[in-house]
């Protein structure tokens, strides 16, 4: 690559950085202007957007990008008209408007079509068309571009106090990991002053014993009377206090070395221990992030979801200047979007439903971030929807067998909320790719357990539910027990370690070959956890045994193991992309001797101990799980090809059929337990043959998903009161999301 060539990519990179920013910008924009802002806040708040696509525009023309150019300009005119006060911009504008963003990003990143951008374009020139007005005095106020002083003050601080420089994340990602080997060399110095002081007191020890042996060769002496004269005794009298008076002060050298080492070392420890400290601070400074980074994606989507669905929802935010380890943002982003998903889809209710309950029309979602007791930090996601609908849980886990009638009846309300989130059920009687799998609040649960975090929940009927999920501030270290079983060494973090107890055999009952612990007059679940992690265990005569009792969610087991060690602070090591999902083990530790320590992952462990830990080979051949068989009904041959390699990866049998014609021959034939369909076929369409299928006695009650690409809210209407019990999108088609339905349905 020529110097040309290389300062063009250079230039292209900061432009697409630039370009991020201002994309966010714009996006924050509109969603302030789509709301009922003051007239004053309304004038600069178009004036700033102006000025972002006026200045994504010639950044544009300066890496000759005439795509991203041509919309922002056309763009840059719809807005300089409503400046003006010349235009009139509508409610039904602003989806023009997202859509003009949304289409400028795709542009930057290469992913838009032709016809797109063609359409976005001829879009905003209708806008100008048709809101077209000369009368300013309709307006509130005139809207002129005047300059926002604030604006040119803020950007002249900037330009005088810019010190700062773009770096890849890669980079600081290895800065904040050799600032993270560093705690080893901490943790190393420490041990070796631990050393130094155990030596120190054996020496004292060792003193101790020669004071006593020469009080003790005293009192010999005395007792055997005058040895004077007897020259040989004499000679070994006086070699034995020799002797003595040199190992005292060999052991008097000793003891002045090694404390002249133990001071030095203590010195270095504490010297070692600041300065790692403070490099190991400094680096998770680079690293922190403040939340808002995560919550400035969050209004267009909450915009989006709400038009979708036509409610009328306002969102707050609080604490975004709290500050929290990339790494914790970009893993819990998910589940407070889908916890926000679900607020917006399950929790508020319509405009009319609200209005009928004395609620104001528009619903409202909080998400506030605070710092918690420790080094950890909550954050609330609060609406005041329905509430959890704690009746619909328990009938919908007594009709899938999850629950007995009786069970159900004797759960509290904190008990059904626990449940919820660990069950796997969902109260919407529709399954669509925005909700209704019931996958969304365990897939919650387990991140926030991964992460050493806990999840709360709090809901009144009618009035709203809020969850809160406690964080720690970085994943850098935590507190863990180091253990051994099997004589292998692991570590267990702490936070999921309720207590650690000495346990004897006759503690141990068994009953139906399921082993259990008494512990605080109740029966736990109990499993060495050599069986578990199918390791070797002999265990030897006379061996003491301890427990360790592991609580994840709602789950406590006792797990038996050979030798509890020591607490100590633990440095987290990834395994790398080669390990990235090893069953058990989250991640691995050094210890100061260079040794690698697994730290075993508390969720796993209790899955496997308590679902299938051991494979029976005796079962019986009626006893061996059926191979469920799905009809595939789809007339494109790259898509039936695609999804019946997804169906048998996930070890389903395919039956295959080009439309619904064929479908029903197969199925007055065969008997299956899905029926996964698409709508636009040949001969018969999807929907002919969903209504063929549900007034035909013999394979009525067949559960069927709709995979389409028409996904329009008629379409989705009319395949769900046709009687889908799914309603899946090709565009946004997801194999994880059809593998879980499919799971949620059928077994």
């Amino acid at each position: 690559m020529g110097k040309e060539e290389e300062f063009y990519a250079k230039l292209l990179n900061t432009f697409r950085n630039e370009a991020e920013e201002r994309i966010q910008l714009l996006t924050s924009g509109l969603i302030s202007l789509e709301g009922s802002l003051d007239p004053h806040i309304k004038k600069d708040a178009i004036e700033q957007i102006f000025r972002e696509v006026h200045n994504l525009k010639g950044a544009s023309r300066a890496v000759n990008h005439p795509i991203v150019e041509a919309i922002c300009q056309e763009f840059e005119n719809v807005l300089s008209a409503w400046k003006k006060g010349d235009i009139n911009i509508l409610k039904e504008d602003f989806t023009i408007l997202f859509e003009t963003v949304d289409c400028i990003e795709a542009a930057i990143s290469q992913t838009q079509e032709k016809d797109k951008i063609d359409t976005i374009l001829i879009a905003l020139q209708k806008i100008l068309n048709k809101n077209s007005t000369n009368k300013k005095e309709e307006l509130e106020i005139p809207i002129t571009p005047q300059k926002d002083e604030n604006f040119e003050k803020k950007e002249q601080l900037v330009r005088e106090d810019d010190q700062s420089i773009r770096i890849s994340l890669s980079k600081l990602n290895e800065l904040f990991q050799l600032a993270e080997e560093m705690l080893m060399v901490k943790l190393i110095s420490q041990k070796q002053e631990h050393q130094l002081k155990v030596l120190y007191t054996r020496k004292q020890g060792q003193k101790k014993n020669v004071l006593h042996i020469e009080e003790g060769v005293d009192r010999l002496i005395k007792n055997i009377g005058n040895y004077h004269g007897n020259s040989e005794h004499e000679t070994m009298i006086k070699d034995l206090y020799y002797f003595i008076d040199a190992l005292k002060n060999q052991i008097k050298f000793s003891e002045d070395k090694i404390n002249q080492l133990m001071k030095g070392s203590e010195q270095n420890y504490h010297f070692i221990e600041s300065q790692v400290n403070q490099l190991l601070q400094a680096a998770k400074k680079i690293l922190m992030q403040p939340i808002s980074s995560l919550f400035d994606i969050l209004p267009r989507m909450i915009r989006d979801i709400a038009h979708q669905l036509n409610k009328e929802i306002s969102i707050e935010f609080q604490g975004k200047e709290i500050e929290l380890d990339r790494r914790i943002i970009d893993e819990i982003k998910d589940p407070i979007i889908h916890l926000i998903r679900n607020a917006i889809d399950h929790g508020i209710e319509s405009s009319e439903e609200r209005e009928a309950l004395g609620k104001s029309p528009k619903g409202k979602i909080k998400v506030i971030a605070h710092a918690s007791s420790g080094n950890h930090v909550a954050i609330s996601i609060i609406d005041d929807g329905r509430g959890i609908e704690t009746e619909k849980i328990k009938s919908t886990a007594v009709q899938k067998g999850l629950l007995s009638q009786k069970e159900s009846d004797e759960l509290s309300v904190e008990d059904i909320h626990r449940f919820a989130m660990h069950s796997g059920i969902s109260t919407s009687p529709n399954v669509t790719q925005l909700s209704g799998r019931g996958l969304g609040l365990p897939i919650v649960s387990e991140k926030v357990d991964q992460l050493g975090g806990q999840v709360s929940i709090e809901s009144q009927p009618h009035q709203g539910t809020k969850f809160t999920l406690t964080l720690p501030l970085t994943l850098a270290t935590f507190r863990g027990v180091h253990f051994q079983a099997s004589e292998q060494d692991f570590i267990m973090p702490l936070n999921n370690l309720k207590r650690v107890i000495q346990i004897k055999k006759e503690d141990i009952s068994t009953v139906a070959n399921q082993k259990s612990l008494n512990y605080q007059n109740s029966s736990l679940f109990y499993i060495p956890l050599s069986e578990v992690l199918g390791l070797k265990n002999e265990p030897k005569a006379n061996q003491k045994f301890y427990a360790l009792i592991v609580t994840s969610g709602d789950k406590t087991v006792a797990f038996g193991v050979d030798k509890v060690l020591y607490e100590a602070e633990v440095l987290v090591k990834n395994l790398g992309q080669q390990c990235l999902r090893v069953k058990n083990i989250m991640a691995a530790t050094i210890l100061e001797q260079g040794k690698v320590v697994p730290i075993l992952h508390p969720l796993d462990l209790i899955k496997t101990a308590t679902k299938g830990k051991i494979t029976d080979l005796s079962m019986k051949d009626e006893e061996i799980a059926v191979q469920k068989k799905i009809l595939l009904v789809e007339d494109s041959m790259t898509t039936r090809l695609m999804l019946k390699n997804i169906l048998e990866s996930a070890n389903y049998e395919v039956l295959l059929a080009v439309d619904g014609i064929q479908a029903l021959e197969l199925l007055a034939s065969h008997s299956v337990d899905l029926i996964l369909t698409d709508i636009e076929m040949p001969r018969m369409d999807g929907f002919t043959l969903l209504e063929k299928i549900r007034s035909n006695e013999s394979f009525k009650n067949v559960p069927v998903i709709i995979l389409t690409s028409r996904e329009s809210a008629d379409d989705h209407s009319r395949g769900i009161s046709l009687g889908a019990n799914g309603y899946l999108g090709k565009k946004s088609f997801s194999k994880q999301v059809l593998v879980d339905l499919l799971t949620n349905l059928i077994t």
